[in-house]
């Protein structure tokens, strides 16, 4: 549990933790020796205790006496990235219940709302087809539901994730092991975009932090803090996946696996989890069951803003729309469906798509983004 909540002093807190090589581990110590943020800084600036504490203490008093109270979340307003700290109400309401919570989340986009349902989707770096497949596929199925998909934004697993989150528009996070202002990996560089633009990039790292290889099972516990649950897609015996389901255990988080073939090295892990009593996944309703909240209740979380969403829509183009529902088809068949003709239909389609509100799948076929 949350030890220290400091909103009233929260410029303070992310100055103290911006500095030039601050560790959580060194921030805590000094909270709980100096009791507030203002307190460290005051010490820093008074230059005490500098052989005892750190050996850049002489730096940071330095910085300290510089401080200007506001210019901390100033900067990074200017930047366009946001920060939620302990004790604030938009801080993740399941994070803040692990042992070793963060004392601060640098935003990049909008978190969803505190009562979201949060799943992570996380594997191996170099999955097989088959897996790439499943990730997206329930990517696809938790983000139709109303679920936000959390995920690493790495290479693989993580990426297919989030972009079968993305293919229904849905929301979804991507908890990252550097500053939010570093695309790692730069192949994802579009892909992190598109996650910011529908759902967040988070980290406890101030911006510019890299990606150091230390830095990532920092994060899991992270990943799996603010979820109901965590599905392993594909994971080999020691992979970083089986970390964030050991962080998820510890924190009594519902522990997921798909199955795998015995004889891929990529499915030895997921194999292991189930073995040892992980919930062996197919389908998104396998996660709703594991977790006690039927696909139902999810959906009819969804269903005012798709109303919402309708009423704005032109008569024709709704009907478009459901005629699509959440299925995917081709252009003849929703002209067949709505009993108008194809140069018609076609033209409401390219409007739906421009507003955001369909998009066409691989094979020339749409689907709806709302649900």
């Amino acid at each position: 549990m949350i030890q220290k909540t400091f909103p009233k002093e929260k410029d303070e807190l992310i100055f103290i933790i911006s500095l030039p090589g601050m560790t959580r581990k060194c921030a805590l110590n000094l909270l709980s020796i100096f009791g507030s943020p203002s307190g460290v800084l005051e010490a820093m600036s008074k230059g005490s205790f500098q052989v005892e504490l750190h050996r850049a203490w002489t730096r940071w008093s330095a910085l300290a006496r510089g401080y200007r109270r506001g210019h901390s979340l100033k900067t990074l307003a200017s930047r366009r990235i946001g920060v939620v700290v302990s004790g604030e109400d938009s801080y993740p309401w399941l994070l803040k219940e692990i042992a070793d919570p963060p004392l601060a989340l640098f935003i990049k986009g909008n978190l969803p709302p505190p009562d979201s349902v949060f799943i992570a989707i996380v594997g191996s770096r170099n999955p097989t087809p088959y897996g790439v497949e499943v990730a997206k596929k329930l990517g696809r199925e938790l983000s139709a539901a109303g679920v936000c998909v959390v995920s690493g934004a790495a290479a693989g697993i993580d990426s297919a994730a989030h972009r079968g989150a993305l293919e229904l528009n849905g929301f979804t996070i991507a908890v990252l092991g550097c500053g939010v202002d570093i695309a790692y990996p730069a192949s994802n560089r579009l892909l992190l975009e598109s996650i910011r633009k529908n759902g967040c990039l988070i980290s406890e790292y101030p911006p510019g932090i890299k990606p150091d290889k230390f830095r990532f099972p920092e994060r899991n516990r992270i990943i799996a803090g603010m979820c109901n649950g965590v599905v392993v897609v594909e994971a080999a015996e020691k992979s970083g996946a089986l970390v964030t389901a050991e962080c998820a255990l510890s924190e009594n988080r519902e522990v997921f696996a798909v199955p795998g073939s015995i004889f891929s090295p990529k499915s030895a892990g997921t194999n292991f989890l189930i073995k040892n009593g992980a919930t062996p996944v197919t389908c998104a309703n396998d996660i709703f069951e594991g977790i006690g909240i039927s696909k139902t209740a999810m959906v009819s979380r969804g269903s005012n803003e798709r109303k919402k969403t309708l009423d704005l829509l032109s008569e024709m183009e709704a009907m478009i729309v459901n005629a699509i529902n959440d299925g995917y088809v081709y252009p003849e068949e929703i002209s067949n469906r709505c009993s108008i003709e194809s140069r018609l239909a076609l033209s409401l389609l390219s409007q739906l798509e421009l507003k955001g509100i369909i998009a066409m799948g691989s094979g020339g076929v749409y689907f709806s983004r709302i649900q």
